[in-house]
């Protein structure tokens, strides 16, 4: 979920613009990390999700059965600013957890 995160939120942040400047192959595979990132917050146990209940997990979930389900009516826009404004937060908790752990 980490390296899904970082690899879409670097991605994003080499680009400037909306996704119109973005080659529609770019754009599927964003959706792929967010839908990756989904699937993994969808086997995390609750344990794990009351540490970070800052985290949207809910949503996240939700996301991914959109992006698997419902790919016709996907909204690029929409998947721009879940990486451009939610990942990277996702991201640090991640870090933050893992360096508890000893991870």
């Amino acid at each position: 979920m980490l390296d899904a995160a970082c690899m879409a939120v670097d991605f994003a942040s080499a680009r400037d613009g909306s996704e119109s400047t973005y080659h529609p192959i770019e754009l599927l595979g964003l959706e792929k990390l967010v839908e990756n990132i989904g699937e993994a917050a969808s086997r995390l146990s609750p344990g794990t999700t009351h540490r970070m209940p800052q985290i949207a997990w809910k949503q996240m979930i939700g996301m991914r059965h959109v992006l698997v389900h419902d790919y016709f009516d996907v909204d690029d826009a929409v998947v721009l600013d879940t990486v451009r404004v939610f990942l990277p937060s996702l991201a640090l908790e991640l870090e933050r957890v893992l360096t508890e752990d000893g991870a």
